[in-house]
Protein backbone atom coordinates (compact mmCIF):
# COMPACT_ATOMS: atom_id res chain seq x y z
CA UNK A 1 0.00 0.00 0.00
CA UNK A 2 1.61 3.88 -0.86
CA UNK A 3 1.19 5.91 1.93
CA UNK A 4 0.86 9.26 2.02
CA UNK A 5 2.16 12.26 4.66
CA UNK A 6 -1.82 12.50 5.42
CA UNK A 7 -1.35 8.83 6.66
CA UNK A 8 1.59 9.75 9.60
CA UNK A 9 -0.07 10.86 12.68
CA UNK A 10 2.55 13.22 14.28
CA UNK A 11 3.14 14.63 17.80
CA UNK A 12 5.66 17.25 18.97
CA UNK A 13 5.73 15.45 22.22
CA UNK A 14 8.12 18.16 23.83
CA UNK A 15 6.57 21.17 22.57
CA UNK A 16 9.33 22.67 19.95
CA UNK A 17 12.44 21.61 22.20
CA UNK A 18 12.99 18.02 21.02
CA UNK A 19 12.27 15.27 18.50
CA UNK A 20 8.89 15.15 16.82
CA UNK A 21 7.49 11.43 17.76
CA UNK A 22 5.26 9.39 14.92
CA UNK A 23 2.92 6.42 14.33
CA UNK A 24 4.20 4.31 11.22
CA UNK A 25 1.15 3.97 8.96
CA UNK A 26 0.31 0.62 8.25
CA UNK A 27 1.44 -0.51 11.87
CA UNK A 28 -0.02 -1.65 14.64
CA UNK A 29 2.58 0.22 16.28
CA UNK A 30 2.49 2.91 19.65
CA UNK A 31 4.02 6.44 18.89
CA UNK A 32 7.97 6.09 17.69
CA UNK A 33 10.56 8.65 17.78
CA UNK A 34 11.55 9.67 14.81
CA UNK A 35 14.80 11.05 15.42
CA UNK A 36 14.02 14.26 13.78
CA UNK A 37 12.94 17.73 15.56
CA UNK A 38 11.29 19.06 12.17
CA UNK A 39 8.19 17.90 11.16
CA UNK A 40 8.14 17.41 7.68
CA UNK A 41 11.87 15.50 8.17
CA UNK A 42 10.01 13.31 11.10
CA UNK A 43 7.01 12.66 8.53
CA UNK A 44 9.61 11.98 5.82
CA UNK A 45 11.28 9.02 8.22
CA UNK A 46 7.69 7.43 9.27
CA UNK A 47 7.12 7.15 5.41
CA UNK A 48 9.87 5.35 4.73
CA UNK A 49 9.97 3.39 7.71
CA UNK A 50 6.29 2.30 6.45
CA UNK A 51 8.05 1.52 3.23
CA UNK A 52 10.79 -0.95 4.40
CA UNK A 53 13.02 1.46 6.53
CA UNK A 54 15.19 2.64 2.93
CA UNK A 55 15.87 5.52 1.11
CA UNK A 56 19.23 6.91 -0.55
CA UNK A 57 20.17 9.54 2.88
CA UNK A 58 19.76 6.42 5.26
CA UNK A 59 23.06 6.04 7.49
CA UNK A 60 24.71 2.69 8.17
CA UNK A 61 23.25 2.42 11.71
CA UNK A 62 19.46 2.90 10.15
CA UNK A 63 19.92 0.45 7.89
CA UNK A 64 22.16 -1.99 9.72
CA UNK A 65 20.43 -1.96 13.30
CA UNK A 66 19.08 -5.53 12.52
CA UNK A 67 22.10 -6.96 9.96
CA UNK A 68 23.67 -10.65 10.78
CA UNK A 69 20.95 -11.18 13.14
CA UNK A 70 19.50 -14.73 11.93
CA UNK A 71 16.21 -14.03 13.34
CA UNK A 72 15.66 -10.47 12.12
CA UNK A 73 18.11 -9.43 9.14
CA UNK A 74 16.49 -10.07 5.66
CA UNK A 75 20.36 -10.88 3.85
CA UNK A 76 20.66 -13.56 6.84
CA UNK A 77 17.06 -15.13 5.37
CA UNK A 78 18.17 -14.76 1.91
CA UNK A 79 21.76 -16.94 2.36
CA UNK A 80 19.80 -19.77 4.61
CA UNK A 81 18.08 -20.25 1.88
CA UNK A 82 21.15 -21.79 -0.34
CA UNK A 83 22.22 -24.84 -0.35
CA UNK A 84 25.05 -24.37 2.00
CA UNK A 85 23.67 -22.32 4.66
CA UNK A 86 26.26 -20.26 6.90
CA UNK A 87 26.83 -21.46 10.90
CA UNK A 88 25.24 -19.25 13.69
CA UNK A 89 29.48 -18.96 14.43
CA UNK A 90 29.59 -17.14 10.98
CA UNK A 91 26.92 -14.82 11.55
CA UNK A 92 27.77 -14.20 15.05
CA UNK A 93 31.33 -13.62 14.24
CA UNK A 94 29.95 -10.61 11.19
CA UNK A 95 27.60 -9.04 14.42
CA UNK A 96 30.23 -8.76 16.66
CA UNK A 97 32.69 -6.77 13.58
CA UNK A 98 29.38 -4.87 13.14
CA UNK A 99 29.24 -3.47 16.69
CA UNK A 100 32.77 -3.45 17.57
CA UNK A 101 34.40 -1.70 14.32
CA UNK A 102 31.90 -0.42 11.71
CA UNK A 103 28.80 1.20 13.87
CA UNK A 104 31.01 3.16 16.70
CA UNK A 105 32.90 5.09 13.24
CA UNK A 106 30.40 4.81 10.27
CA UNK A 107 26.85 4.52 12.42
CA UNK A 108 26.31 8.38 11.68
CA UNK A 109 27.39 8.48 7.97
CA UNK A 110 25.04 8.06 5.07
CA UNK A 111 26.17 4.97 3.42
CA UNK A 112 25.60 6.80 -0.20
CA UNK A 113 28.67 9.26 1.36
CA UNK A 114 31.18 6.77 2.79
CA UNK A 115 34.25 7.15 0.43
CA UNK A 116 36.37 4.06 -0.42
CA UNK A 117 39.67 5.86 0.54
CA UNK A 118 38.41 6.98 3.40
CA UNK A 119 37.03 3.84 4.52
CA UNK A 120 40.79 1.95 3.22
CA UNK A 121 42.72 4.28 5.58
CA UNK A 122 40.60 3.63 8.43
CA UNK A 123 41.07 0.48 8.05
CA UNK A 124 44.45 -0.11 8.02
CA UNK A 125 45.00 1.35 11.00
CA UNK A 126 42.81 -0.21 13.19
CA UNK A 127 43.68 -1.76 16.35
CA UNK A 128 41.89 -4.50 18.54
CA UNK A 129 39.20 -3.71 20.70
CA UNK A 130 39.95 -6.73 23.01
CA UNK A 131 41.05 -5.31 26.23
CA UNK A 132 44.09 -8.13 26.97
CA UNK A 133 45.09 -7.26 23.53
CA UNK A 134 45.95 -3.03 24.43
CA UNK A 135 45.25 -1.82 20.98
CA UNK A 136 47.32 -3.98 19.22
CA UNK A 137 47.06 -3.54 14.97
CA UNK A 138 44.97 -5.86 13.39
CA UNK A 139 46.42 -8.54 11.53
CA UNK A 140 45.38 -9.04 7.66
CA UNK A 141 42.81 -11.84 8.15
CA UNK A 142 40.94 -9.40 10.56
CA UNK A 143 41.14 -6.38 8.16
CA UNK A 144 40.20 -8.38 5.77
CA UNK A 145 37.00 -10.39 7.51
CA UNK A 146 35.77 -6.80 8.48
CA UNK A 147 36.15 -5.66 4.88
CA UNK A 148 34.27 -8.87 3.87
CA UNK A 149 31.16 -8.05 6.65
CA UNK A 150 31.30 -4.12 5.45
CA UNK A 151 30.98 -5.38 1.50
CA UNK A 152 27.99 -7.63 2.40
CA UNK A 153 26.07 -4.67 3.90
CA UNK A 154 26.82 -2.18 0.84
CA UNK A 155 25.66 -4.99 -1.37
CA UNK A 156 23.04 -5.47 0.23
CA UNK A 157 22.00 -1.70 0.24
CA UNK A 158 22.13 -1.75 -3.16
CA UNK A 159 19.82 -4.95 -3.64
CA UNK A 160 17.57 -2.95 -1.47
CA UNK A 161 17.58 0.49 -3.78
CA UNK A 162 19.20 2.34 -1.33
CA UNK A 163 22.60 2.99 -3.71
CA UNK A 164 22.97 2.35 -7.39
CA UNK A 165 26.91 0.76 -6.38
CA UNK A 166 28.84 -0.56 -3.88
CA UNK A 167 31.70 1.85 -3.30
CA UNK A 168 33.38 0.04 -1.29
CA UNK A 169 34.35 -2.67 -4.01
CA UNK A 170 36.91 -0.50 -5.30
CA UNK A 171 39.08 -1.44 -1.86
CA UNK A 172 41.74 -2.97 -2.98
CA UNK A 173 42.31 -6.93 -1.32
CA UNK A 174 43.99 -6.59 1.90
CA UNK A 175 47.38 -8.22 1.29
CA UNK A 176 49.05 -10.76 3.35
CA UNK A 177 52.76 -9.46 2.78
CA UNK A 178 54.34 -9.44 6.35
CA UNK A 179 51.37 -11.75 7.74
CA UNK A 180 52.69 -14.20 9.94
CA UNK A 181 51.96 -18.07 9.09
CA UNK A 182 49.22 -20.03 10.30
CA UNK A 183 51.48 -22.36 12.34
CA UNK A 184 54.25 -22.48 15.01
CA UNK A 185 57.83 -23.46 14.76
CA UNK A 186 59.71 -25.85 16.83
CA UNK A 187 61.11 -23.52 19.13
CA UNK A 188 57.56 -22.23 19.75
CA UNK A 189 56.40 -25.43 20.71
CA UNK A 190 58.92 -26.21 23.26
CA UNK A 191 58.15 -23.15 25.04
CA UNK A 192 54.49 -23.07 24.95
CA UNK A 193 54.76 -27.31 25.91
CA UNK A 194 57.44 -27.68 28.49
CA UNK A 195 57.97 -30.67 30.48
CA UNK A 196 56.22 -29.08 33.41
CA UNK A 197 52.83 -28.19 31.49
CA UNK A 198 51.71 -26.23 34.69
CA UNK A 199 54.07 -23.89 34.26
CA UNK A 200 52.16 -22.25 30.96
CA UNK A 201 48.63 -23.17 31.46
CA UNK A 202 46.65 -23.79 34.17
CA UNK A 203 44.14 -26.60 34.91
CA UNK A 204 43.59 -28.56 32.41
CA UNK A 205 44.54 -26.71 29.29
CA UNK A 206 47.67 -27.97 29.23
CA UNK A 207 46.41 -31.52 28.47
CA UNK A 208 44.05 -30.00 25.82
CA UNK A 209 46.60 -28.00 23.58
CA UNK A 210 49.44 -30.59 23.97
CA UNK A 211 46.98 -33.19 22.12
CA UNK A 212 46.05 -31.22 19.63
CA UNK A 213 49.70 -30.43 18.84
CA UNK A 214 50.21 -33.65 19.02
CA UNK A 215 48.07 -35.47 17.09
CA UNK A 216 46.85 -32.61 14.57
CA UNK A 217 43.24 -33.32 15.72
CA UNK A 218 40.78 -30.40 15.09
CA UNK A 219 40.31 -28.37 18.24
CA UNK A 220 36.24 -29.81 17.60
CA UNK A 221 37.62 -33.42 18.08
CA UNK A 222 40.03 -32.03 20.80
CA UNK A 223 37.10 -31.46 22.93
CA UNK A 224 34.99 -34.77 22.31
CA UNK A 225 37.63 -37.18 23.28
CA UNK A 226 36.61 -39.87 25.70
CA UNK A 227 38.93 -42.33 27.95
CA UNK A 228 36.71 -44.60 26.03
CA UNK A 229 38.55 -44.16 22.90
CA UNK A 230 42.21 -44.10 24.37
CA UNK A 231 43.81 -47.16 22.78
CA UNK A 232 47.13 -47.49 24.91
CA UNK A 233 48.44 -51.32 22.81
CA UNK A 234 48.15 -48.54 20.25
CA UNK A 235 49.18 -45.66 21.49
CA UNK A 236 46.74 -43.77 19.93
CA UNK A 237 43.16 -42.81 20.26
CA UNK A 238 40.15 -43.89 17.92
CA UNK A 239 38.01 -40.72 17.26
CA UNK A 240 34.65 -40.79 16.02
CA UNK A 241 33.04 -37.57 17.36
CA UNK A 242 33.19 -34.02 17.64
CA UNK A 243 31.59 -31.21 19.25
CA UNK A 244 29.67 -28.21 17.32
CA UNK A 245 29.41 -24.65 18.27
CA UNK A 246 27.34 -25.29 21.22
CA UNK A 247 29.60 -27.78 22.53
CA UNK A 248 27.09 -30.75 21.81
CA UNK A 249 28.47 -33.72 20.31
CA UNK A 250 28.16 -34.84 16.54
CA UNK A 251 30.00 -37.03 14.47
CA UNK A 252 33.31 -36.33 12.71
CA UNK A 253 33.57 -33.52 10.04
CA UNK A 254 33.89 -35.89 7.34
CA UNK A 255 30.96 -37.95 8.53
CA UNK A 256 28.95 -37.00 6.07
CA UNK A 257 31.40 -38.34 3.29
CA UNK A 258 32.35 -41.55 4.07
CA UNK A 259 35.12 -40.57 7.18
CA UNK A 260 33.63 -42.01 9.91
CA UNK A 261 36.27 -42.74 12.22
CA UNK A 262 39.83 -42.08 12.13
CA UNK A 263 43.14 -42.90 14.72
CA UNK A 264 45.27 -39.99 16.32
CA UNK A 265 48.41 -41.64 17.20
CA UNK A 266 50.40 -39.49 20.09
CA UNK A 267 54.25 -39.21 21.11
CA UNK A 268 55.88 -40.34 23.85
CA UNK A 269 55.87 -36.93 25.91
CA UNK A 270 51.69 -37.45 25.44
CA UNK A 271 51.50 -40.91 26.03
CA UNK A 272 53.04 -40.12 29.99
CA UNK A 273 50.66 -36.93 30.55
CA UNK A 274 47.86 -39.80 29.98
CA UNK A 275 49.55 -42.09 32.23
CA UNK A 276 49.86 -39.22 35.38
CA UNK A 277 45.97 -39.16 35.58
CA UNK A 278 44.83 -41.84 38.18
CA UNK A 279 43.19 -44.94 37.14
CA UNK A 280 39.94 -43.79 38.98
CA UNK A 281 39.60 -40.55 36.96
CA UNK A 282 40.22 -42.00 33.06
CA UNK A 283 36.40 -42.27 32.25
CA UNK A 284 34.71 -40.19 30.55
CA UNK A 285 35.63 -36.76 28.50
CA UNK A 286 39.54 -36.18 28.94
CA UNK A 287 38.80 -32.75 29.28
CA UNK A 288 35.67 -30.81 30.45
CA UNK A 289 33.72 -27.80 31.65
CA UNK A 290 31.39 -28.17 34.58
CA UNK A 291 27.87 -26.92 33.98
CA UNK A 292 25.05 -26.39 36.82
CA UNK A 293 21.62 -28.19 36.20
CA UNK A 294 18.96 -29.70 37.58
CA UNK A 295 17.72 -33.40 37.68
CA UNK A 296 14.32 -34.91 37.34
CA UNK A 297 13.88 -34.04 41.17
CA UNK A 298 14.49 -30.68 40.40
CA UNK A 299 17.49 -30.75 42.17
CA UNK A 300 21.09 -28.98 41.21
CA UNK A 301 23.44 -30.94 40.37
CA UNK A 302 26.32 -30.09 38.16
CA UNK A 303 27.77 -32.26 35.09
CA UNK A 304 30.56 -31.94 32.88
CA UNK A 305 30.30 -30.93 29.26
CA UNK A 306 32.49 -30.75 26.25
CA UNK A 307 34.64 -27.56 26.41
CA UNK A 308 33.38 -24.98 23.78
CA UNK A 309 35.88 -24.60 20.55
CA UNK A 310 35.33 -20.80 20.92
CA UNK A 311 35.95 -21.11 24.48
CA UNK A 312 39.37 -23.41 24.20
CA UNK A 313 40.37 -20.54 21.31
CA UNK A 314 39.93 -17.70 24.07
CA UNK A 315 42.05 -19.63 26.61
CA UNK A 316 44.68 -20.44 24.12
CA UNK A 317 45.26 -17.18 22.54
CA UNK A 318 45.52 -15.45 26.08
CA UNK A 319 48.14 -18.17 27.00
CA UNK A 320 50.20 -17.56 23.90
CA UNK A 321 49.64 -13.80 24.22
CA UNK A 322 51.89 -14.36 27.91
CA UNK A 323 54.58 -16.18 26.75
CA UNK A 324 57.90 -14.32 25.47
CA UNK A 325 59.15 -15.14 22.08
CA UNK A 326 56.12 -16.26 20.81
CA UNK A 327 54.01 -13.69 18.06
CA UNK A 328 50.42 -14.69 17.73
CA UNK A 329 49.44 -12.42 14.83
CA UNK A 330 47.66 -14.76 12.62
CA UNK A 331 47.91 -17.52 14.27
CA UNK A 332 45.16 -19.03 16.42
CA UNK A 333 44.62 -22.83 18.66
CA UNK A 334 44.10 -24.13 14.73
CA UNK A 335 47.40 -23.23 13.98
CA UNK A 336 48.92 -26.05 16.57
CA UNK A 337 46.84 -28.13 13.66
CA UNK A 338 48.61 -26.50 10.69
CA UNK A 339 52.11 -26.87 12.67
CA UNK A 340 51.11 -30.90 13.35
CA UNK A 341 50.51 -31.35 9.45
CA UNK A 342 53.56 -29.83 8.79
CA UNK A 343 55.81 -32.19 10.94
CA UNK A 344 53.75 -35.50 9.71
CA UNK A 345 54.76 -34.69 6.16
CA UNK A 346 58.77 -33.86 7.69
CA UNK A 347 58.39 -37.11 8.88
CA UNK A 348 56.49 -39.55 7.35
CA UNK A 349 55.53 -37.98 3.80
CA UNK A 350 52.24 -36.39 2.30
CA UNK A 351 50.27 -39.63 2.43
CA UNK A 352 50.79 -40.49 5.98
CA UNK A 353 50.38 -37.05 6.74
CA UNK A 354 46.46 -36.49 4.30
CA UNK A 355 45.58 -40.00 6.56
CA UNK A 356 46.38 -38.73 10.58
CA UNK A 357 44.59 -34.96 9.54
CA UNK A 358 41.43 -36.95 8.30
CA UNK A 359 41.97 -34.77 4.88
CA UNK A 360 40.40 -35.69 2.11
CA UNK A 361 42.08 -34.43 -0.49
CA UNK A 362 46.48 -33.87 -1.01
CA UNK A 363 45.41 -30.04 -1.52
CA UNK A 364 44.20 -29.82 1.54
CA UNK A 365 47.19 -31.11 3.59
CA UNK A 366 49.53 -28.68 1.22
CA UNK A 367 47.64 -26.21 2.31
CA UNK A 368 48.31 -26.79 6.07
CA UNK A 369 51.93 -27.03 5.14
CA UNK A 370 54.45 -24.93 6.26
CA UNK A 371 57.86 -26.34 6.07
CA UNK A 372 60.97 -23.97 7.09
CA UNK A 373 64.77 -24.51 6.30
CA UNK A 374 65.18 -27.51 9.32
CA UNK A 375 61.48 -29.56 7.13
CA UNK A 376 62.91 -29.29 3.52
CA UNK A 377 66.47 -30.75 4.31
CA UNK A 378 64.96 -32.73 6.65
CA UNK A 379 62.57 -33.95 3.88
CA UNK A 380 65.33 -34.11 1.39
CA UNK A 381 66.91 -37.28 3.40
CA UNK A 382 63.81 -39.16 3.63
CA UNK A 383 62.39 -37.56 6.71
CA UNK A 384 65.91 -38.54 8.78
CA UNK A 385 67.21 -36.10 11.38
CA UNK A 386 71.23 -36.90 10.64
Amino acid sequence: MEFTAKDVRTWDKTKDRGVWYVKVPGREEGWKSSGEDNKATAIAWALRQAQGGYSENIKLEEFAKDFFLPSKCSYVRSRETGSKPRSPKHWHELRVILIDYLLPKWGKYQMSAVLPGTFHDWLLNLTSTRKELDKRPLGPARLRKILFGATKIWDWAVFKGVMSANPLQTIPKIGSVGERRDSFNRDELLGMFPDDLSKVWPDQWGLYFLIAADTGLRPQEVSALQWEDWRPEHRGFYVTRAVDDHGEMKGLKTSGRGAKAKVALVSNFLAEELDKVPQDKRHGLLVSRKVKTFNEAGKAVVVCKPIRVDTAGKAFCAGVDRLEGVDRSGRTLYSLRHAANTRFVTERGADAARVRMGHKTSGMTDRYDHPDEEDLFRRARGGRKD
